[in-house]
């Protein structure tokens, strides 16, 4: 008895240190921080009057987590000491175990990530010295939250995946969070096929148990990893059931993330007119919505989107509509992808304008610490000072752009970077530039990007004809063509691949729907059999009642004769008796 007392108080703490972390800031709204502070201090000081550790502790996490919703830095020091102070006068295991998780996320949430790993260490060996399953798991997934704070990724995913012994003792909203917590973190080391392989375990936990929040943005995580390894069949599926569900129980935020990777599936699927009406719908909610940065995020994907349907005046207009929004209201990586993209608009129209407006973007990528950002903003400076012939100007900035690119790992772009500056340098040094082409050409290989093999031969081909290598000239020009013809192939192959992807989603689509409509059909004939049945039933009831009742009634009858018989009779008698 004394044990199921024990547990209760231990499992009543930290519900209590739970629903702290997510009630404090409503608590806000209707009572002053002094207010409750003042409240909190007053039940500490009568808990240390009793000697009760436990409520102690408990109110004096809750007084830091309010210090932390405001930001009291003096507070927060002053409450951290005494919970240290009084930790030390803990006795009791379970007591341990639950103040040193509370620590550990009070710690992550201040950012002291290594005071953080402490305290979840502690935790942890506490829950096994309980040997409680469900206590263990608590505490290995908050030690993976800490490394992975710590973007200690390799770490964290040998932390959940020891959690994972641990599951079967546990609820299954339990299991479903750490079937999505494994699969970010290989996420984050990209093995991206592990990953989808329990974001798809996680999906299967919430559609079982249904979560109408957790599992639409489950599938859009999904859908973002599939999309990512090229499964876009499933990819499409995944994020046209989160739709559903988000655009059902109108959770806004998730039908607009699904929204915007519909687009983006739809853009890569080379289904531009679908693209851009997913990416209008977002537009149009986060308009309405009055949110800057979503508006921005859109409008952007939808001038690419009509970059790729020709449709060039409405692209800068829509790149336009980003750089029109309040500065300060913008995340600057908005506003630098709209500086980019228009600078190579209007380049051609008006090269100082597309000059500056690049050199803008770059400037903000710099700032931000977007080195992919800056890079590809360089490349496109290099090129706009070609088209103004600048050729020294632009072999500077491209060799700027591709050290960005090397201390990034970007092969691809640094490889794109290499040709281009290569196809500048053919008539100074067509010796170095043949040499460079040829290492561009192995590394385009080694990533199996055919564009950029094509581009190198290209560059080949020129730098053997300035060197007057005619024979070797002619080699790489047929290896171009076969090229060529292999790109025009596989492009061609790549839309019927395409087409097909979407003619089978659209027919999983239709089959889901007359499923539904079928089950449907089936229920409304078993609800109709089902009352058929209940009144046979109630007939073959009433038929039984009549048959006893009419029994009674005519038993009552044959009774009533009998009597009335019996009566008449004697009258009879009684008369016959008198006339003798």
């Amino acid at each position: 008895m004394q044990i199921v007392f024990q547990l209760r108080k231990l499992y009543l703490f930290c519900l209590v240190i739970t629903v702290c972390f997510s009630t404090q800031a409503q608590d806000l709204t209707s009572k002053s921080y002094q207010q409750q502070q003042s409240k909190l201090t007053e039940a500490f000081i009568q808990a240390q009057s009793i000697s009760d550790i436990d409520q102690s502790l408990t109110l004096l996490l809750q007084q830091i987590q309010l210090a932390i919703s405001v930001n009291d830095s003096a507070k927060i020091q002053e409450y951290l000491i005494r919970v240290r102070a009084l930790k030390n006068k803990v006795s009791n295991t379970q007591t341990e175990f639950a103040s040193s998780l509370a620590l550990s996320q009070i710690y992550r949430r201040l950012e002291l990530l290594d005071q953080s790993l402490v305290e979840a260490e502690l935790a942890e060996v506490k829950a096994r010295e309980m040997r409680d399953a469900q206590l263990i798991m608590q505490a290995l997934r908050n030690k993976g939250y800490v490394y992975k704070a710590q973007k200690q990724n390799q770490d964290a995913l040998r932390t959940f995946l020891s959690a994972l012994r641990y599951q079967s003792n546990t609820d299954k909203m339990s299991q479903a969070g750490l079937m999505r917590n494994i699969a970010d973190a290989y996420s984050k080391i990209n093995e991206l096929v592990s990953s989808a392989r329990y974001y798809e375990k996680a999906t299967a936990i919430l559609t079982e148990f249904p979560d109408n929040k957790l599992l639409p943005q489950t599938l859009i995580i999904l859908s973002k990893t599939q999309n990512k390894m090229g499964d876009y069949a499933q990819a499409l599926i995944n994020i046209n059931q989160a739709l559903t569900i988000a655009q059902t129980y109108f959770h806004q935020e998730q039908e607009l993330d699904a929204l915007t990777v519909l687009s983006i599936l739809h853009r890569k699927l080379g289904n531009y007119e679908d693209a851009l009406k997913f990416g209008l719908q977002a537009l149009a909610i986060y308009d309405k919505l009055n949110d800057p940065d979503g508006i921005a995020a859109a409008a952007n994907s939808i001038g690419l989107i009509c970059i790729h349907l020709d449709q060039y005046d409405n692209a800068r207009s829509y790149f336009n509509q980003v750089l029109q929004l309040n500065k300060s209201e913008v995340n600057p990586k908005y506003r630098a992808a709209a500086y980019r993209e228009l600078g190579k608009l209007i380049v051609e129209t008006d090269p100082n304008k597309g000059l500056n407006y690049v050199k803008q973007a770059h400037a903000i990528f710099t700032e931000l610490n977007d080195l992919k950002g800056a890079g590809t903003a360089l490349k496109n400076l290099a090129n706009i000072y070609i088209q103004l012939g600048e050729v020294d100007q632009a072999q500077t900035t491209f060799a700027q752009a591709i050290d960005l690119f090397t201390s990034i790992q970007d092969v691809w772009n640094q490889t794109d970077t290499q040709i281009q500056l290569a196809s500048t340098q053919i008539k100074m040094a067509p010796n170095q530039v043949a040499n460079s082409a040829l290492s561009s050409l192995q590394a385009a290989r080694k990533i199996g990007a055919k564009s950029l093999e094509f581009d190198a031969y290209n560059v080949l081909q020129d730098a053997e004809e300035a060197l007057g290598n005619y024979r070797q000239a002619l080699q790489y020009a047929k290896q171009k063509e076969i090229l060529s013809q292999q790109l025009k192939t596989e492009s061609l192959n790549k839309k019927m691949a395409e087409m097909n992807i979407v003619l089978q989603v659209e027919k999983k689509q239709h089959a889901l729907i007359q499923a539904e409509h079928d089950k449907s059909l089936l229920t409304m004939e078993l609800n109709n059999k089902e009352h058929q049945l209940s009144l046979l039933k109630k007939d073959k009831e009433i038929s039984e009642l009549t048959i006893k009742y009419q029994f009674i009634i005519n038993l009552l009858i044959g009774a009533c004769t009998m009597v009335i018989l019996f009566f008449v009779g004697r009258k009879f008698l009684a008369v016959g008796k008198n006339k003798v």
